[in-house]
Formats: C-alpha cells, structure tokens, sequence
C-alpha cells in the first residue's frame, strides 16, 4: 500500500509493508513460525528459534543445570527480583541457597551460593533478617543475647580446689566460649586459679594475697571449650577466698 508524504501533488510516497498469513490472509501471528524478530534460542533449549526476550523469566526454584552451548534467560522471582547466583567449581556441592522470594534456604548440590539483599544472614537453617530498632542496625558483639552466659561464684568466694562449672556442657556440637573473666582474692593464701575445658587447663591466672582491685581479663579472641564440654575454674591452693564471675556464650 503506497500512501503520499507531504500535502501537494509532487510529493513522495512512502510504501508500508504488512506481513499476513498465507492461508486466512490476516495478519501473521506469533511464536516461532511469526514474521517477526527472532532470538537465536529459547532459555534452556538448544538453538532453536524464538522472539526476542525482554525482561526476565519468572521460576518458583532455581533453574536445573542447562546443557552445553544453550541459551540461559534471566531468571527472576515472583517480585520481579532478580535472582543472583555466585559460581563456585562444580567439585563443591552442598551449599545453601535461597530458593524463594522470602530468602528461606534450602539444600542445594547445584554448587551455587545465593546471594542475599535487604540484610539477611543464615543462621544455619534459614535467612535471617538483621535486627535494628528506629535508630539503626543493632550489632552484638560475639554473639546474640539468647546465646550468652554468665557466672557469679557464691558469696565468700572459691575456698577450695573444686572444679566449679562457669557454663555447662551445652549440646551436641555446640561449643562454650569464655570472653571476660574477673577475680578478686581477699584472703592472706594467694592461689594459681585455672579455667577447664572438661579436664584441660585453657587459660591459668594468679590471684595474689589480699587484693584490693579486682584482676580483670578480657579475651579479645575468646577461650574456646571442646563441643558439648563443660567450661570449668578452679583455684590450684585451699584456702584462699576469690570472688570470681566470668562471661562467655555458646555457640
């Protein structure tokens, strides 16, 4: 169909184009047998032919693996994120990944790592967001408060050289960390005074005679107890009369 450009006799005419279905005359209709762009390949397929995409592909769980030399569209999920996934060597399987627009992991032998907004952290099951209140990101130092201990000796203090437990044993693979511990002897018997790992002296200290400040030490990297094992301190002399509180956490 040829139509005039411009407004008098002498003017050019441009020519337009429409490309119709052989068979019912209408204009031709979409997919691969259209009359319209193609794209070299669809998403996990091998080069066979398809519009060109625009935009993303929206998948409820990560794509499977694709096969060699094919086409791979940008994946996305149901928010319109999308998703992102690091590479690791395929020799490493059984990472966790997110798998849904809420960020919960799952298991995965893809060998993937996902790649996590808005603050997230995994906490060995699932992603959790980081805490905060109105004035901003609120951050603990070793560990959450749920995880910590505390231990205060009776009053009178640690006369003998029984094994006393600052935190006990604290589950199958669950370790105890020791971060600050401070003493103060008011007796004339000075004693040596040792923190335990079940039976294993980890940290030895000296509580001298009569003290008038308290000794005060803080385990910038803290004292780590075997797993499940009960973190203990015991004075090495009878006699002596040491207040003791020590902190930590497990984890």
């Amino acid at each position: 169909m040829d139509r005039p450009i411009g407004s008098n006799e002498s003017a050019r005419t441009a020519r337009e184009v429409v490309i119709v279905d052989a068979t019912t005359g209408a204009p031709a209709g979409v997919g691969a047998s259209a009359y319209q762009v193609q794209g070299a390949a669809a998403s996990d397929a091998p080069a066979a032919g398809n519009p060109v995409l625009a935009g993303g592909v929206y998948t409820a769980a990560p794509a499977g693996v694709s096969a060699d030399g094919d086409a791979v569209s940008w994946r996305m999920d149901n928010r319109g994120q999308g998703r992102v996934v690091l590479s690791i060597p395929d020799s490493v399987v059984n990472f966790y990944r997110p798998n849904n627009a809420d960020g919960v992991a799952s298991s995965s032998s893809n060998a993937s790592i996902g790649v996590i907004g808005f603050g997230h952290a995994f906490n060995g099951n699932a992603w959790d967001r980081f805490r905060g209140d109105t004035n901003g990101l609120v951050v603990q130092p070793f560990a959450l408060p749920g995880a910590r201990w505390h231990y205060a000796s009776p009053s009178g203090g640690l006369t003998d050289t029984s094994d006393i437990a600052l935190s006990p044993a604290a589950g199958t693979g669950v370790r105890n960390y020791v971060t600050a511990i401070q003493y103060l002897n008011t007796s004339a018997t000075p004693s040596e005074l040792v923190i335990k790992d079940g039976s294993t002296v980890i940290w030895r200290g000296y509580a001298p005679a009569n003290m008038n400040t308290p000794g005060t030490i803080n385990f910038d990297v803290p004292l780590r107890g075997s797993p499940n094992a009960a973190i203990s301190i015991a004075m090495l002399t009878s006699g002596s009369a040491t207040r003791v509180s020590a902190q930590g956490f497990a984890g």
